[in-house]
């Protein structure tokens, strides 16, 4: 089965143009359907705490700005959203029926980012997200995404990529998350034109054990076993990557939650950091 929904969660900044085009390739790519999620906070809600001792007509005046602020985002994220399928001929349809060819819709709502990302990500094949270091919410975005819907998540760098999954790179390294990443991966590896696993030295046999699963699922990916040497293992997976062309590196995601903000360990923090392709986790 391949993937036939795909959410895009989007907040109206600069960088949503870039996560929006790298789906629309990827809704092109599996003939998915495309729902384009944008949440207005209510600013009722965070009304006792952002106004406390303000009188009644300040009170007023930080909900109109908030208001505002929410409608001017909408209306950014509607515009992207409106042009990137006039020029991809994506048609915009909510219908579940029309199957044969990529379809987007869009879809606004009101209340916590998070509770409703969660919701409408359960229910996704794939999740689109910007990188955490290029937005003040996306690493919330990327933690709920992640850690709630129990989907799979592909990360995007802020260049937009016109073609995704062709050629894919496996970062290897024999956890539960990489399996998880693979597996949740497998409609990308199948129709994949090439497919490399990539592994350090100590998980070399694993890695074999990893290429003879994928044969069985009808892939016949290369083998590269990389010493680090002076690099670490995240700079060493993006290297090979590009030395492989790559438009897509699979990796197992890594989290640990504090005060509700996200601290990646140091393999995929680099990955986030420097990855100019969209990486697919799974947790």
């Amino acid at each position: 089965m391949g993937f036939k929904t795909i959410l895009v969660p989007l907040n109206g900044g600069g960088l949503n143009k870039a996560v929006l085009a790298t789906a629309v390739a990827a809704a092109q790519r599996f003939a998915a359907h495309l729902e384009v999620l944008f949440v207005r906070p209510d600013p009722q809600a965070a009304l006792p705490f952002a106004t406390m001792g303000m009188t009644g007509s300040l009170k007023k005046a930080v909900i109109d700005a908030a208001v505002r602020n929410s409608a001017e985002k909408a209306a950014q994220v509607r515009s992207a959203f409106e042009q990137l399928c006039r020029e991809n001929e994506i048609t915009i349809s909510g219908d579940p029926s029309d199957r044969a060819k990529p379809t987007a819709a869009r879809r606004e709502e009101t209340g916590r980012e998070n509770e409703v990302l969660t919701q409408r990500g359960r229910l996704s094949d794939l999740i689109f997200v910007v990188r955490p270091d290029e937005s003040p919410f996306a690493a919330q975005t990327l933690e709920t995404a992640l850690m709630e819907t129990g989907r799979p998540v592909v990360v995007v760098p802020p260049t937009p990529q016109p073609c995704i999954a062709s050629r894919i790179t496996i970062g290897w390294n024999a956890s539960a998350e990489a399996a998880r990443a693979v597996a949740e991966a497998m409609p990308c590896l199948t129709s994949a034109d090439n497919v490399t696993v990539l592994a350090s030295q100590t998980r070399a046999a694993s890695a074999q054990d990893l290429a003879d699963y994928l044969i069985w699922h009808g892939i016949e990916p290369a083998l590269k076993i990389f010493e680090t040497g002076s690099r670490s293992v995240g700079e060493t997976l993006l290297a090979e990557s590009r030395e492989f062309g790559a438009d897509l590196l699979v990796v197992g995601g890594y989290t640990h939650t504090r005060a509700r903000q996200l601290l990646f360990g140091g393999v995929t923090r680099h990955i986030f950091e420097a990855a100019d392709i969209p990486v697919l986790m799974a947790h």
